[in-house]
């Protein structure tokens, strides 16, 4: 996609409908604080929805997209759609992903632990 003079800018919604690699992910009811979902995946741009309601949105870097807990009500599930970067898009991203693929390659639940160390 391009915007405003030729530069690239985020999908419109009739991709997201149309093309789109979709996932869906459930959400357990009995999480424990602190846990993030945690997906590794590949594509240009992703969205998360819950029902209807979008939740977040990443644009491909590389790296793990990691969703918040606040961001997944318990037992709903999280409704992923991923678009694959489009032939001669002059983005670049580290660790490209390859034209036409978009897809979630793991998707883990990772709980973060917080300590509080004091002096003796």
């Amino acid at each position: 996609m391009t915007g405003v003079l030729g530069r690239a800018s985020a999908p419109d919604d009739e991709p997201y409908d149309s093309v789109a690699a979709v996932y869906r992910v459930d959400v357990p009811g009995d999480l424990p604080e602190g846990t993030l979902l945690r997906l590794h995946w590949t594509g240009d741009a992703a969205r998360a929805y819950v029902g209807e309601r979008l939740v977040a949105d990443q644009f491909f870097a590389g790296r793990p997209w990691d969703l918040a807990p606040d961001r997944l009500p318990p037992g709903e599930p999280v409704l992923l759609k991923l678009l694959p970067p489009a032939a001669g898009a002059k983005v670049f991203a580290p660790g490209e992903a390859p034209v036409g693929v978009a897809e979630v390659r793991r998707a883990e639940w990772v709980t973060r632990r917080r300590w509080t160390l004091g002096r003796t």
